[in-house]
């Protein structure tokens, strides 16, 4: 699978580009509203890797070889940003988080 470069987390290409930026699909929209499209989608990347603090992390969920957790920050272009949710998973034998998802969440 082929991955952004990040020493911090493990974050798939296709996370990106067949889904959340993806026009159509379920997420997209959202995505659109702050800035981001197709094109943009490293500058996603970035943003997502940068704000990525475990100590942030909520709703921890424990399974036999894996822990999941999220994380919300503040995701867009310019003056347009908004509150997303963020999921990772950090695997049993994996040395690296994994992105999962995210999505928009109401302002707090």
């Amino acid at each position: 699978m082929i991955c952004y470069p990040s020493d911090k987390v493990y974050f798939p290409v296709s996370k990106i580009q067949n889904y959340l930026l993806m026009p159509g699909s379920k997420h997209y929209s959202e995505f659109h509203a702050v800035g981001f499209n197709p094109l943009n989608g490293f500058e996603l990347f970035k943003q997502i890797e940068s704000q990525f603090d475990k100590k942030k992390a909520e709703g921890y969920r424990y399974d036999t070889d894996a822990i999941s957790y999220s994380i919300i920050m503040i995701l867009g272009l310019k003056t347009n940003r908004a509150p997303f949710l963020t999921a990772w998973q950090e695997d049993r034998l994996s040395p690296l988080p994994r992105f999962i998802t995210a999505h928009r969440v109401a302002k707090e």
